[in-house]
């Protein structure tokens, strides 16, 4: 096993400690930790599996080539999706502040 899979192994495993401490403790609410357990058990799987990516990419699951890509593209997802969740708490704070 390459050193890069077993740090992505270390590292998810870390990460979802972390994240069972957080909620154990209540230092962190549960519609915030699914976004994080759904990455660290995702990098968990494709540490242990690291021919998930390569046969995602030749199977053309996401229409890339290289599977580095795939990393790429699920990151922006991310991203998008917890902006969008964010800007839509800001939403509805904003008008529980704001009287009509």
């Amino acid at each position: 096993m390459k050193p890069t899979y077993i740090l992505g192994l270390v590292g998810s495993l870390i990460t979802l400690t972390l994240l069972f401490e957080l909620l154990r403790r209540r230092r962190l609410r549960e519609k915030y930790a699914v976004f994080w357990v759904i990455v660290a058990t995702a990098t968990l799987v494709i540490a242990l599996f690291p021919n998930t990516l390569t046969a995602a990419a030749v199977f053309a699951v996401l229409c890339v080539v290289v599977p580095g890509s795939i990393d790429t593209r699920v990151s922006l997802a991310y991203l998008v999706s917890s902006f969008v969740a964010l800007g839509a708490m800001y939403a509805s704070l904003r008008r529980e502040r704001v009287p009509a």
